[in-house]
């Protein structure tokens, strides 16, 4: 099946157009032109560098529901929203070759008004508590087992103070660190031995 036969609808965030192709063509524009951006609005060149400057993302509904474009929309606006990235170009792709409705995201990482690269730490994590936000809100819980997860996982956090949940993270990653330290000192020492051989 051709790909824009599976496509039911479009519309995008923070772009002038509706069109793919040019949707596209701004959003890459939007990516190379970061550090003139940035510059204008008075931020420094500095940060990590990325060459990720798209992030994907698709929403599905049950395939015993139908709903409408407009809550599959308004839900692709909270799940940005919940990401930090409500701001930022992005494409929407409503597929009708399943069973279950879905759409397709596709955001702009760069951040059109500042060129700033989202970071999306904890990303997964937030947009499975706006799913199980969502759920709960309509009255249909077709994940039993997010929410399952989602309970235990405060389970955990409730039996650990945040400053030891802290002292935790800082241990792994002392402990990440003596790894690597001792891994680059082996090499060191093999090359070393390899020069004498």
């Amino acid at each position: 099946t051709d790909t824009a036969d599976r496509v039911e609808w479009v519309s995008t965030r923070n772009l002038m157009t509706d069109d793919v192709t040019r949707a596209e063509r701004i959003m890459i524009a939007t990516a190379l032109d970061a550090d003139r951006l940035k510059q204008e609005a008075g931020i420094g060149r500095a940060g990590r560098k990325s060459a990720a400057h798209v992030q994907t993302l698709s929403l599905s509904w049950s395939p015993e529901e139908r709903v409408g474009r407009e809550e599959m929309e308004r839900a692709v606006d909270e799940a940005l929203s919940r990401l930090g990235l409500e701001d930022h170009q992005a494409v929407v792709l409503a597929h009708n070759d399943t069973a279950h409705q879905h759409v397709h995201v596709i955001i702009n990482r760069v951040n059109p008004a500042d060129g700033r690269m989202a970071t999306l730490s904890k990303g997964w994590d937030k947009l499975d508590q706006w799913a199980r936000e969502y759920e709960q809100r309509r009255g249909r819980i077709v994940t039993p087992k997010r929410d399952e997860k989602f309970q235990r996982r405060e389970a955990a956090r409730q039996r650990y103070t945040p400053e030891q949940r802290r002292a935790y993270a800082e241990r792994k990653r002392a402990e990440a660190a003596k790894q690597a330290t001792e891994a680059r000192n082996q090499r060191v020492a093999l090359s070393a031995r390899q020069k004498d051989m």
